[in-house]
């Protein structure tokens, strides 16, 4: 029997499914791996029972008087869903990825410091990661189509707010107060509610930048629920014999739009104003939104009765979250305060845990080696991909002496070969299995990273584009098997709250892996610069970090190890 048939079973639903309409034995609803889906790509569901677990229990027993039948029948194409998942993904990583080099801009436009235009990307990366876990246990419940779908219509709605920054707000406080200077005045509704907002947000930057973060917190709200519930669709919707195909592809996304994002934020930007970054978006993401309303369904019913969200532990966790970010990246003012804010709520959210009857970080499935371990992989994996991504950048304009337009098309590889091997690694993973093909992606991300240790001080073009090819196809390998491993562990009752934890994951690899980059090049360094000269000292510095990136790809590959004896023993479920 297959891992998700037995998690599926684990997880109180009846094995022998149910009757359908046309009286052929069907599998019930989280059961639908390979159901009906021959070569027409068809997932039907014309008649399964929807159960209402107990307090405590994701499932109930047959027979307990509490079933329901779902009365509206569906069929979906497995292969439209994905474009429509798929298309959302490239718009949100062509979002990410963009931004960016629009922030002197936007600095210039609101006549602000290049500390305080980081909140624009700063706000963003709070939200997403603070509500990821939060989300994908409501999808769980309530269904990931629909958390999915109404993430795709906030996201649209916060778009185009966004590109309205440049301008509307300044109308609303001339149509409301009378006059853009009346902003000051106590007697304006709109000064008296913005007003006190910019100066304690961010001070002397204006309205219109206050609307516009407020935007892109709409913005990250709706990101992180396609993020939570994205993966756990694909997961879910494909049997697994066909997931990691299914998958790489969203990676395929991913690796497009980071790859693209940069340079097509250059390009409008030298025709067009800042807001069009986010108007070009918004066509695209409302085709989006209606594509996964119209094809998207879940094919797990959803859990009627359950213990109620943990809000507070969300909430707490989004302290937590938005203390490591804010104190890590030590560009904001009192950077310090908000690590000290950190080790305060760390106690607290572990007392607020203990207290909940379905805490949000869920020691049920905790205890699932193979998602664990998974996970695990995926952190140390992306926090040393993400310390080369902020290392060679620095190394190639200031060791190299390249040009910004010269370093970043020279970046691009990188994404290149991730939107390359990602779909490829997916087909093999099916075929061969995720735990075959993960070890030789991380003996070729270490060999790659040992490739990057040694660039050296000259510049040798196409050696550094081997070593960044390499070390994209390194992480398209990884990503895609690794992602398809968590996601068949955790089993399709727990798919959106996996989903939701590896993204959640995945951004605080990033977060820590750009501040220990950052402070641990500073501290070798200053250390080494005493008694070497500067450019000896910086090379040596960026070498110790690279080394330490192949270090963190070595624990990788022996936790990656240890997986393959796990999944060979018997796995305990997740009630269990």
């Amino acid at each position: 029997m297959e891992d998700s048939e037995q998690h599926l079973s684990e997880e109180g639903f009846h094995p022998n499914g149910t009757l359908g309409h046309d009286g052929q034995k069907q599998r019930s609803a989280p059961g639908l791996e390979g159901a009906n889906e021959q070569d027409t790509g068809v997932v039907s569901l014309s008649s399964c029972t929807m159960q209402r677990s107990a307090p405590g229990l994701e499932g109930a027993g047959e027979g307990d008087g509490r079933t329901k039948a779902l009365q509206q029948p569906w069929k979906t194409n497995k292969w439209a869903a994905l474009g429509a998942i798929s298309l959302g993904t490239l718009v949100t990583s062509v979002n990410a990825s963009s931004i960016n080099i629009a922030n002197p801009v936007l600095a210039g436009e609101f006549g602000i410091s290049m500390a305080q235009v980081q909140w624009v990307v700063t706000v963003y990366l709070i939200v997403v990661s603070s509500f990821m876990l939060l989300f994908g246990r409501v999808g769980d419940r309530r269904g990931s189509h629909r958390v999915y779908i109404a993430g795709c219509a906030i996201f649209s709605v916060g778009t185009l707010l966004c590109a309205l920054s440049g301008g509307l707000p300044d109308a609303l406080v001339e149509a409301f107060s009378g006059g853009s200077a009346a902003v000051s005045q106590p007697g304006s509704l709109l000064g008296g509610l913005l007003g006190p907002l910019s100066r304690s947000a961010v001070e002397g930057t204006g309205e219109s930048f206050v609307f516009l973060l407020v935007a892109r917190g709409i913005q990250a709200l709706g990101a992180a629920m396609m993020l939570a519930t994205g993966m756990a669709l694909v997961s879910t919707i494909f049997p697994q014999a066909q997931r990691g195909t299914a998958i790489g592809m969203t990676v395929l996304m991913v690796g497009i739009g980071n790859m693209c994002g940069p340079s097509a934020g250059g390009l409008i930007l030298s025709f067009a104003s800042w807001p069009m970054i986010f108007a070009v978006n918004l066509p695209v993401m409302c085709v989006a939104t209606l594509l996964a309303a119209c094809l998207l369904r879940s094919p797990v019913p959803p859990v009627l009765d359950s213990p109620p969200l943990d809000t507070r532990g969300a909430f707490v966790l989004a302290g937590l979250i938005s203390s490591a970010i804010v104190g890590l990246s030590g560009g904001f003012t009192g950077s310090q305060w908000f690590l000290l804010l950190l080790v305060a709520l760390i106690p607290v959210f572990i007392l607020v845990e203990r207290k909940q009857a379905q805490p949000l970080l869920d020691r049920k499935i905790m205890r699932n080696r193979r998602f664990s371990l998974g996970n695990l992989v995926t952190f140390l994996s992306y926090a040393a991909g993400m310390m080369v991504s902020f290392q060679v950048p620095f190394f190639l304009e200031q060791v190299w002496e390249m040009s910004v337009g010269e370093a970043g098309m020279l970046l691009a590889m990188t994404a290149l070969g991730m939107a390359v091997t990602g779909p490829l690694s997916g087909i093999l993973s099916d075929r061969v299995g995720a735990l075959r093909v993960m070890p030789a992606s991380l003996v070729l991300l270490v060999g790659a990273l040992v490739m990057v240790f040694f660039l050296p001080s000259q510049p040798s073009i196409p050696y550094a584009a081997v070593c960044l090819v390499l070390v994209g196809c390194g992480m398209g390998t990884l990503n895609t098997p690794n992602n398809s491993e968590i996601m068949t562990a955790a089993g399709r009752r727990f798919a959106s709250y996996a989903s939701g934890f590896v993204a959640t994951n995945r951004n605080l690899a990033f977060c820590l892996g750009t501040a220990a980059s950052a402070g641990l090049f500073s501290l070798f360094r200053s250390v080494w610069g005493q008694s070497l000269p500067d450019d000896a000292a910086y090379l040596f510095a960026f070498r110790c970090v690279i080394g330490l990136t192949i270090a963190l790809m070595a624990a990788s590959l022996v936790l990656c190890l240890h997986m393959r004896k796990v999944q060979a023993a018997p796995q305990a479920g997740f009630g269990e």
